[in-house]
């Protein structure tokens, strides 16, 4: 981690989508995730948003920081190399779960709309990601 802080933390809001993934799914959106916090892309953008309770009150918090398309690139390839690092099996599943799940969102879309208002996605970068993945054996 590039962090100059002592302590950093990365927090993870699972959608209806994410929690309907598959267990190589799961893995793939945390790899994501750990991607963000290992290149340091941490810096929020101060947005604040308000958000309605089921109790009809609201609050209001800070919007995560809304990454750019070369830092979800950045991300992208640092979750498909520790997939392949850490969930080999024999045709790279591990790896290629970040592609599957990417194309699940676009194909979701509004289940998927907390997760893509902060990570840019276009149809193409599924198969970007699974371009980042070694080749099968």
């Amino acid at each position: 981690m590039r962090s100059n802080s002592t302590e950093v933390c990365l927090s993870f809001y699972l959608t209806n989508g994410a929690l309907s993934l598959p267990p190589a799914g799961l893995r793939a959106l945390i790899a994501h995730g750990l991607g963000h916090l290992h290149l340091d892309h941490t810096t929020t953008t101060g947005r604040r948003v308000s958000t309605r309770t089921g109790r009809g009150t609201q609050s209001v918090s800070e919007q995560a920081r809304l990454y750019t398309p070369e830092e979800e690139t950045a991300a992208d390839r640092y979750a498909a190399n520790l997939l392949a690092a850490v969930t080999p099996g024999p045709q790279g599943e591990g790896c290629l779960a970040l592609g599957a799940v990417l194309e699940r969102a676009v194909a979701e879309g509004s289940r998927w709309e907390v997760w893509t208002e902060q990570h840019p996605l276009t149809p193409a970068r599924a198969a970007a990601a699974r371009g980042f993945c070694p080749p099968r054996r």
